[in-house]
């Protein structure tokens, strides 16, 4: 018994040190969460924005490193992966809707070949009793149908994407909230 007193008294410690970090966490992810779903194209933009200046740095970054330590081998991939950063973060920077509306297309691509695909696939697998190829089916026309309702309306794809990051940011930040308030209760237990 005597040896449980050190490990509550430890756990008592680290509970009032560091129950307060998820609740800052889950604040930030709160309110980026309202702030997007109040204004989805304001915070899209910020999105693409920050991404584009993160890949600049990072391919200054790794500019500098490949000239640094060319000698160490991989010269030519580290450049390139440089350059592609640096592409990268220009095109997100310089035309940050045309992005948005890039990323959205190849989305609702991307839903249209794989629904067609599935399609094919669940309906050869019809001739396998058990198979579950109905099932299989309805999931592929659906995502087929997702792919078209995107390619339709991209902005309403756009906005539909930043609803559903915002929407998580918020259910993201309220638990933990409830986190960092249950390790100050445990804490103030022990």
């Amino acid at each position: 018994m005597s040896n449980l007193v050190p490990l509550e008294s430890g756990l008592k410690q680290i509970a009032s040190k560091v129950w307060y970090w998820p609740v800052v966490r889950g604040v930030l992810a709160l309110a980026f969460g309202v702030l997007t779903l109040l204004w989805p194209v304001s915070a899209g933009l910020a999105i693409i924005l920050v991404i584009g200046i993160y890949a600049l740095v990072e391919g200054v970054v790794e500019l500098v490193e490949a000239i640094r330590y060319r000698a160490a081998g991989g010269f030519a991939v580290r450049l390139l992966l440089a350059l592609l950063s640096l592409v990268f973060g220009l095109v997100l920077v310089l035309a940050p809707v045309r992005s948005a509306v890039a990323l959205v297309w190849l989305i609702g691509l991307w839903a249209v070949v794989a629904g067609v695909v599935n399609t094919v696939v669940a309906l050869a697998a019809r001739a396998v009793p058990g198979s579950g190829w109905g099932w299989m089916l309805a999931s592929a026309l659906l995502t087929v149908l997702f792919g078209v309702l995107v390619l339709v309306n991209v902005t309403a794809g756009v906005i539909a994407i930043l609803w559903l990051i915002g929407w998580y940011a918020v259910v993201v930040g309220i638990l933990l909230i409830a986190l960092g308030l249950r390790i100050r209760a445990v804490g103030k237990q022990l």
